[in-house]
């Protein structure tokens, strides 16, 4: 399946996520900042980058992801604004987060088949 980066603000909500990627035969990363992000996509295979943005900004996305273009990106987000911000242009996919994490796997599914 697919090398996936995660990252979310939320530790329960993060482990559940992980929890039901790896279910799904997925390899997942768990990092947070945009920092430690770059720097393991710079190291590794990863397919899929998964961003929490109630934890990152459109304009640090951009700045820090430019360089890796062959990535795809799935932004999460708890608020619908994001969807109709002209900046997250950058994403393959864009969910708002669901309870258990179904918006997620439908987004990871989508991209992974596109």
């Amino acid at each position: 399946m697919a090398q996936i980066l995660l990252n979310e603000s939320d530790p329960s909500r993060h482990r559940l996520l992980q929890i039901r990627l790896e279910r799904s035969g997925h390899t997942v990363w768990a990092l947070s900042g945009l920092q430690a992000i770059s720097e393991a996509l710079g190291q590794a295979a990863i397919d899929i980058v998964v961003l929490d943005m109630d934890e990152q900004s459109l304009d640090d996305l951009q700045q820090r992801f430019r360089d890796f273009w062959g990535v795809k990106l799935v932004l999460q987000t708890s608020s619908r604004d994001l969807r109709s911000d002209f900046r997250s242009w950058i994403a393959d996919e864009i969910f708002c987060k669901g309870k258990h994490g179904e918006n997620m796997m439908l987004a990871v599914k989508k991209v992974l088949h596109n």
